[in-house]
């Protein structure tokens, strides 16, 4: 079953192929903050469509493997994306659940991790 993230506006949807294998609810200080709730794909199995003029902003921090990618309309945190230093490790992106329909996540499995 296909799964569709989309801000709040609707400028930035993600489409991915499945549900996630479950759900990671991050609790380290960026994604506590955040709110994200993310669900891990590859870079090839997502397609990310903007509407005509929109576009993402992206914050990186920490040890700069990975871009937090928001809807500049409307602020929501769609995805993080793994930078050039990232994809020389992985290339595994997060989609952040809570733009999805919760409906269509009951029986996900939900993690929480705690990091630093």
């Amino acid at each position: 079953m296909p799964m569709t993230a989309t801000c709040h506006c609707g400028s930035i949807s993600i489409t991915a192929p499945h549900l996630p294998a479950y759900i990671n609810d991050c609790q380290c200080g960026v994604c506590h903050r955040y709110g994200g709730a993310w669900g891990y794909y590859t870079v090839d199995e997502v397609s990310i469509d903007r509407r005509e003029g929109a576009s993402t902003k992206k914050y990186i921090w920490g040890d700069r493997e990975c871009e937090f990618h928001f809807c500049e309309q409307c602020g929501g945190v769609v995805f993080w994306w793994p930078t050039e230093k990232g994809l020389a490790k992985s290339r595994e992106m997060g989609v952040n659940t809570r733009m999805v329909d919760p409906g269509l996540l009951l029986r996900v499995e939900r993690r929480w991790t705690f990091v630093d």
